[in-house]
């Protein structure tokens, strides 16, 4: 008995990491509580006006109303939901609320007291002031609304792995996994998202309609009461959490920008460092001040982190020309000095370490020491804002094993003047067959088609990591990017070799 068990729970977690949403059965015995059978909605109740009907062939959709519907006979804590849904227009724009820890009174009240599944993948978008490119993530059947205790942006959303809905008129499923403060989203069987949120661990299950006619019907909706395991991580610091005591790698983070500030991009960084400060061996300082690259204060720590920092420096010729090669307009008296300059490449010729995530690359042009360093190439464009395939070329490497052999994210993909494959060892790279049109900007060069995303290289006697994602808040959210970074910023410490392996 005991090792059929333990055969089972090695079978989820195969599947698990796979990407293949398990039966609910195999992993809790608790039979199922159905929701709604197609017969009454006596257990429901409404908030505002959703006009939620009984349709004539079983199923339940919306008639002209805006608002909630939600199972008010009883809360629930650790759950598998199931449902099937089924969009009937363009406009479709519903959504499945979870753990209403209260009755709502109001639509707004459930929105900022609970996390939203979005369903239906409306292609009229809202005007914000960003492009629709970098807002589409919200009404994509998959993302998880953060309003509330987890946003601080209208476009802070979970967005979904890449949208995977059927075409209109065809029923879909929708599974989700809320374990503590973890939710995983199925949409037709593939996982499409992975968040750990900081709301309420039981309350009721709603569904909410946003647009006035049947855009969203639903069916056969059921609950499975699962028991959490006694260890299960409730953030992703716990989900990367390290169980024994280690000697602490010292970072300086450096997120002083002089070209285009990536505001939630950076709080997004500096949210999950202090996050890992307490779960990790990491031990982290932030700066804003260029003044800390000296050498007196560099020989503290084990490794520099430039998060997003899109850093200039003033060239010698002050022509127009001159300075446009550095990406500036004007000489700006914060510049990165000589003396800065030569503290940074000292440090890391000298055995220490540095990580470059994201706009780090769009950074220090005519710095020739710093491209050298970050593999040869610096930000050209980014064509692509939107869901591609990313490839894995080191499938069984620490780093990006839980990735599996490819997966897909929605990034503000960058691409580089020149690719560090030559210099570096390529970990995660585009696949250029999902790239499609561009949306933001020219295509590459011809010649120019290998679209490394992160990698791993030596420079002198220190190492370097870099990789292009992290422009968006919720790729520092995800549990993945977060073992992902870490295991690099471990490689560019040098507590791992390059293949991953603890060094003594």
């Amino acid at each position: 008995m005991h090792r059929t068990s333990k055969l089972a729970h090695a079978l989820i977690a195969l599947l698990l990491a796979a990407g293949v949403a398990p039966a609910a059965g195999a992993q809790n015995a608790a039979k199922p509580v159905v929701l709604f059978d197609g017969k009454s909605l006596d257990a429901w109740k409404t908030v505002e006006q959703p006009q939620m009907l009984l349709l004539p062939d079983g199923t339940l959709g919306n008639q002209r109303g805006k608002g909630l519907l939600y199972y008010a006979a009883r809360p629930f804590g650790d759950f598998t939901l199931e449902l099937e849904y089924l969009p009937e227009t363009q406009s479709a724009a519903a959504g499945v609320f979870l753990r209403l820890p209260n009755a709502p009174a109001t639509l707004d009240s459930a929105e900022r007291n609970a996390y939203e599944v979005k369903l239906g993948e409306d292609p009229k978008l809202p005007q914000f002031r960003e492009p629709a490119y970098y807002t589409r993530s919200m009404f994509i059947t998959g993302a998880i609304n953060l309003a509330g205790a987890d946003s601080v942006h209208h476009r802070d959303q979970m967005s979904p792995a890449r949208p995977i809905t059927h075409a209109l008129g065809e029923w879909n499923t929708l599974r989700v996994d809320a374990i503590g403060q973890r939710y995983t989203v199925w949409v037709n069987g593939e996982k499409v998202n992975d968040f750990f949120g900081r709301k309420a661990t039981e309350g009721y299950i709603g569904l909410v309609e946003r647009t006035p006619d049947f855009a969203v019907r639903f069916r056969n909706i059921r609950v499975t009461p699962r028991t959490a395991p006694a260890h299960a991580a409730n953030s992703v610091a716990e989900f990367v959490a390290t169980p024994e005591q280690r000697a602490p790698i010292k970072v300086l983070m450096v997120t002083a920008t002089h070209g285009f500030r990536h505001t939630y991009g950076i709080e997004g960084a500096v949210a999950l460092m202090r996050e890992l400060e307490k779960t990790t061996e990491l031990r982290v300082d932030t700066t804003e001040n260029l003044a800390n690259l000296n050498a007196a204060n560099l020989a503290k720590y084990d490794l520099l982190f430039f998060a997003n920092s899109t850093l200039r420096i003033n060239p010698k010729d002050t022509t127009q020309a001159a300075l446009r090669a550095v990406r500036l307009r004007a000489p700006i008296p914060n510049a990165v000095t000589p003396e800065q300059q030569k503290a940074v490449i000292d440090f890391v010729r000298g055995g220490k370490g540095v990580v470059v995530a994201h706009a780090g690359l769009d950074a220090n042009y005519g710095w020739d020491e710093y491209r050298e360093m970050v593999g040869g190439g610096l930000f050209e464009a980014h064509p692509w804002v939107k869901h591609v395939r990313v490839l894995n070329e080191a499938k069984q490497h620490p780093a990006t094993k839980q990735y599996g052999p490819n997966f897909w994210i929605r990034e503000e993909f960058y691409i580089l003047d020149k690719s560090p494959r030559a210099t570096s060892r390529v970990l995660l790279s585009l696949d250029n067959s999902t790239l499609g049109a561009p949306n933001m900007g020219k295509l590459p060069a011809p010649e120019n088609s290998d679209h490394p995303v992160s990698w791993y290289r030596t420079y002198g006697q220190g190492r370097v990591f870099a990789t292009i994602m992290g422009h968006f808040r919720d790729t520092w959210q995800r549990p993945e990017f977060a073992q992902h970074l870490l295991t690099g910023m471990r490689m560019a410490a040098g507590r791992l070799s390059p293949e991953g392996l603890a060094r003594k």
